[in-house]
């Protein structure tokens, strides 16, 4: 399956993959998991940006400071206050970096540090309004807002903020700013900032969102290619995979392990009486009852049609084994209700039979060993159905 067009995935109205469009306005996916997802990963994947944005910041701010010798020595204390301030602010959020506290955090340590460096730079142009630099600074202060790792969100908040405070001030202590031609420069700005920031941030959640999609289609391709279509249980070559595992473990450790082939009696019946569809159902159900009726570390797999093979790992008593084999048995006699049309309902019983070979006893080979299994279960077949047998040993009834 290719994967679809980018654009489709994320904003196309006729995408089925719903977990992935985007709300155009905050540019949060609109699934919550899928948020949720993005924003426990976007502080790893931000981090090489923003460290070296805030050292950037940090001595961009102290050359800056260069320019504040154009004030009158009272103002210059004021500039250089404010200009500690707000070093001690952006060494604190670098701080903050290397904590435990970073994904917590860091959004709202983000923003705040952009509204300080806003009101910031807003102060010192209302200590020396005849310093031009610090209305330069503003600027920056605006742009940097969308680089700085906030989300498109918080940027915009903040900056317009910044902004809406500035004009303010500039109203309150001159009567008139929209005149004057730092206007269209601030507001040049902040658009600007604002649709690149917009822009970029888009473009990272589909970079997301796509390499998730890979993620899922090559997941959604190994699970085809070791799992049963029909049951979903591992097929035969996950099968021998995890018997290989298991047989190396065996020489290595001197442990054993059992292996269960199980054919389920008369299935041919159903097919005839029923048709394949409730056929289908059937193993379905039966490969249901069998997964939830061994142990965790076992592994339930289907060869094909109606043929299981289950690992039982550390059998170290074959009373176990006996156990468990009858056990299995038990469930698959179990009735299987399936609905039908209109309400109605068949009620199937089957009965299976299996055999048993145990590693390293009866074979040492993925080969030998599901044979001895299949040879055990044929036995038992001919002794009644319905029963469990050793390879090596006499039949026991089920």
């Amino acid at each position: 399956m290719a994967v679809p067009r980018l654009k489709k995935i994320i904003m196309g109205p006729l995408d089925p993959v719903q977990k992935y469009h985007l709300d155009p306005l905050t540019l949060s996916f609109q699934d919550t998991t899928t948020e949720s997802l993005y924003l426990a990963k976007e502080p790893e994947r931000l981090l090489p940006y923003i460290r070296p944005g805030l050292v950037i910041v940090i001595v961009v701010l102290g050359l800056l400071g260069l320019l504040d010798s154009l004030a009158t020595p009272e103002k210059l204390v004021t500039a250089w206050q404010i200009r500690l301030y707000l070093e001690l602010s952006i060494c604190a959020v670098l701080a903050l970096t290397y904590t435990s506290l970073l994904s917590e955090y860091l959004q709202i340590s983000l923003f705040v540090l952009v509204l300080f460096f806003g009101f910031g730079n807003i102060a010192l142009i209302l200590a020396v309004p005849e310093a031009y630099s610090y209305f330069v600074g503003l600027i920056l202060v605006i742009m940097y807002g969308y680089f700085a790792g906030l989300r498109f969100i918080y940027a915009l908040l903040a900056s317009s903020i910044v902004v809406a405070t500035y004009i303010t001030a500039m109203f309150l202590s001159y009567g008139s700013f929209i005149a004057t031609v730092q206007f269209p420069l601030l507001l040049g700005a902040f658009l600007i900032s604002g649709f690149a920031g917009y822009t970029t941030e888009r473009q990272r959640r589909m970079l997301f969102a796509q390499s998730c999609l890979i993620e899922e289609e090559r997941e959604q391709h190994e699970k085809l290619a070791l799992h049963d279509p029909l049951t979903e249980l591992p097929n035969r070559h996950l099968l021998n995979e995890r018997m290989a595992q298991l047989i190396a473990r065996a020489r290595r450790q001197g442990d054993q392990f059992a292996v269960m082939f199980i054919d389920i009696d008369n299935f041919k019946t159903v097919n005839d009486n029923y048709g394949h569809v409730i056929g289908d159902q059937v193993l379905i159900a039966i490969a249901k009852r069998l997964a939830e009726h061994v142990r965790t570390e076992d592994t339930v797999a289907r060869l094909g049609g109606d043929e299981f093979v289950i690992l039982s790992e550390h059998t170290a008593d074959e009373s176990d084994v006996r156990m468990a084999a009858a056990r299995i048995l038990a469930e698959i006699a179990e009735p299987i209700v399936l609905n039908l049309r209109q309400s109605d309902t068949v009620t199937i019983n089957l009965t299976g039979s299996l055999g048993i070979s145990i590693c390293p006893r009866d074979g040492t080979t993925l080969q030998q060993l599901v044979e001895r299994a299949d040879d055990a279960m044929y036995e038992a077949k001919k002794r009644g159905k319905a029963s469990f047998r050793f390879f090596s040993l006499d039949p026991v009834p089920g």
